[in-house]
């Protein structure tokens, strides 16, 4: 389960102006539960992804997931979610398997498995 509660991120341009991509965002996704972020460019949806997934600090508010909160335990928050986004140059070099290996061990995971089967193997 996934707990957001009042989630801000604030950013500051070189002139020193501030610059609030998230402002205030609460949300409760359930178990099973399968929930979207819709909005136009600039909405801070990929923020709110990266403040969910640990990988920013939010400017204000909490995440928790599987009751870990994110203020207290960034690690272990990390640990839980995975998070891909398009716009990197390194994965084009890795397989699919390259890459999760990679990020589960940047995460603190030592082994795991991949619990996918093929196709023609079905």
């Amino acid at each position: 389960m996934i707990d957001v509660q009042g989630l801000c991120k604030t950013f500051y341009t070189h002139q020193g102006q501030e610059h609030r991509a998230v402002d205030g965002v609460s949300f409760h996704v359930g178990r099973g539960e399968i929930y979207g972020l819709l909005g136009p460019n600039g909405a801070g949806k990929t923020t709110t992804l990266r403040m969910l997934a640990g990988l920013m600090q939010p400017t204000d508010g909490d995440v928790s997931i599987d009751g870990v909160c994110g203020s207290s335990d960034r690690m272990a928050l990390k640990q839980r979610t995975g998070f891909l986004t398009a716009n990197t140059g390194l994965y084009a070099r890795l397989s699919p398997r390259e890459t999760l290996r990679y990020f589960g061990q940047l995460r603190g995971l030592e082994q795991f498995t991949f619990g996918c089967r093929r196709a023609d193997t079905v």
